[in-house]
């Protein structure tokens, strides 16, 4: 019953809001995912509906009404609040002029309470910082998927430029190549009918080199005396030469011992993302660190508290 009612309050809203929000969340709903959704939450399943909704989100990411509905459904029906803040968020995100601003941060606070007492009645306060730690995780990577999506249109809408500039070039060299083909013939253009117009010269001119004439006297070069050769001295009479030393080869330096690795003791919550970003301050050289620890680690890639890692 809680349900429908936040739904009957966010309907209100929706009718306050803006046309082009109010039409962005009339276009979710029209969708088949979120349509065949809807009809399970209206039957009541609520299980059926939130299967359906996450489903949904998994083929389109970026439906907005999915989000809001299925943060409801998990905030009322299953009491799981962490995914009912996430998924408000989202929404946010996607929708950030809607007029339900104020209506979904009060769910959010009021989630985020319900969240807090939740937790102290389980007394795990351990889980309560992992889930903050894995939440903040799940939105850093929401932001690097939409920075990547973001690139993926740029670079498509750079290779369509450079495909249509390569076209327009190839159409230029044929009709060049046409254009100098027309030239070559003898009667293709004026220019090729002045060209075919002129004499010919014999090849033969061209190859054969002009007559050589004897030189005269006075061209010829005055010759200089040769100098006599020096006597060469006899052998006897030659200095021995010094002996040469040879010198001795500089020291070679000595080199540097190898490093040792480096190792780090995991901590509770720590993963192979948080790992690689402490250390490399890049997340994405998790795969180095598992590749380096292939025989300490789980298949799965998860870490326990207490393990030693190698860092390369």
């Amino acid at each position: 019953m809680r349900t429908y009612l936040a739904v009957l309050v966010l309907a209100a809203a929706l009718a306050g809001c803006r046309p082009d929000v109010a039409a962005q969340d009339a276009r979710d709903r029209e969708t088949p995912a979120f349509r065949r959704a809807l009809e399970r939450e209206q039957v009541g399943d609520a299980d059926g509906a939130i299967r359906a909704y996450e489903a949904a989100l998994l083929d389109s990411p970026r439906l907005a009404s999915a989000h809001l509905q299925l943060a409801l459904l998990l905030q009322d029906c299953r009491k799981d609040y962490m995914g009912a803040i996430y998924h408000y968020r989202q929404y946010e995100a996607f929708r950030p002029d809607s007029e339900k601003h104020a209506t979904i941060q009060a769910r959010i606070r009021l989630a985020e309470q319900l969240l807090a007492t939740q937790l102290l009645d389980r007394g795990d306060v351990a889980v309560a910082r992992d889930q903050q730690r894995l939440a903040a995780e799940i939105t850093r990577l929401n932001q690097l998927l939409s920075t990547m999506t973001a690139e993926k249109a740029a670079l498509v809408e750079e290779r369509d430029a450079l495909k249509r500039e390569a076209a327009e070039q190839k159409a230029e060299a044929l009709r060049l190549r046409r254009l100098v083909d027309r030239l070559q013939l003898p009667g293709g253009s004026d220019a090729g009918r002045e060209r075919s117009s002129l004499p010919r010269l014999d090849p033969s001119v061209l190859a054969a080199p002009p007559p050589r004439t004897a030189p005269r006297a006075s061209d010829s070069p005055a010759v200089a005396p040769v100098p006599a050769a020096a006597p060469t001295p006899h052998a006897s009479e030659v200095p021995p030469a010094p002996p040469a030393t040879a010198e001795p080869p500089p020291p070679r330096a000595a080199e540097p011992p190898p490093a040792a690795p480096r190792t780090y003791v995991v901590q509770p919550g720590d993963s192979l993302w948080s790992v690689a970003e402490r250390h490399y301050g890049d997340a994405q050289q998790w795969k180095r660190i598992r590749d380096a620890n292939r025989d300490r680690i789980d298949p799965d890639g998860r870490l326990r508290a207490g393990q030693v890692l190698a860092i390369p």
